[in-house]
C-alpha cells in the first residue's frame, strides 16, 4: 500500500516533535548549557515542534482517509513535511538569517514549501476528485 509510508513518517515526526518540545524546555526554561549558546532564537524550536506536530497530523489524516495517492504525492508530502519544520530549527540556531531568495536559506525554504504544497495540495486534489 502506497500510503503506508505516510503513517510511518507521521509517527517519526510525532516523535521528533516530542523531542523538540523537551529541547525547547531545556533551552528556554532550564537553560541547560550549552543549549542557549547553540540556539540563539529558541522560540523557533517551539515553532519547529508545532510544525512537526501539524505535519504528522496531516500525514496521519491522509493515511487514514485510505484514498490511493500517486507515489509522487506521497514522496512530496513526506519530503515537505520533514523539510519545512527543519527550517525552523535551523532558524533557531542562526542569529541573523539572510532571507535573500538566492542564498541557501531562501532556496532551501522555497524548495521545502514547493514540496509541501505539491504533496498536501496534490493529496487534497486527489481526494476531492474521488468524491
Amino acid at each position: 500500500m502506497r500510503e503506508q509510508p505516510l503513517l510511518f513518517f507521521a509517527c517519526v515526526e510525532l516523535l521528533i516533535s516530542l523531542g523538540l518540545a523537551w529541547l525547547g524546555v531545556a533551552t528556554m526554561y532550564l537553560r541547560v548549557p550549552p543549549l542557549p549558546r547553540v540556539f540563539k532564537r529558541p522560540n523557533y524550536i517551539i515553532k519547529a515542534h508545532i510544525d512537526y506536530l501539524l505535519m504528522a497530523l496531516l500525514l496521519m489524516a491522509f493515511h487514514g482517509i485510505g484514498v490511493p495517492l500517486p507515489a509522487w504525492v506521497v514522496v512530496c508530502a513526506i519530503a515537505g513535511s520533514l523539510a519545512n519544520p527543519l527550517l525552523f530549527l535551523v532558524l533557531a540556531a542562526i542569529e541573523q538569517p539572510d532571507y535573500s531568495p538566492f542564498r541557501w536559506l531562501g532556496i532551501t525554504s522555497t524548495v521545502g514549501f514547493l514540496l509541501t504544497t505539491l504533496g498536501f495540495g496534490g493529496a487534497a486534489v486527489v481526494v476531492l476528485a474521488g468524491m
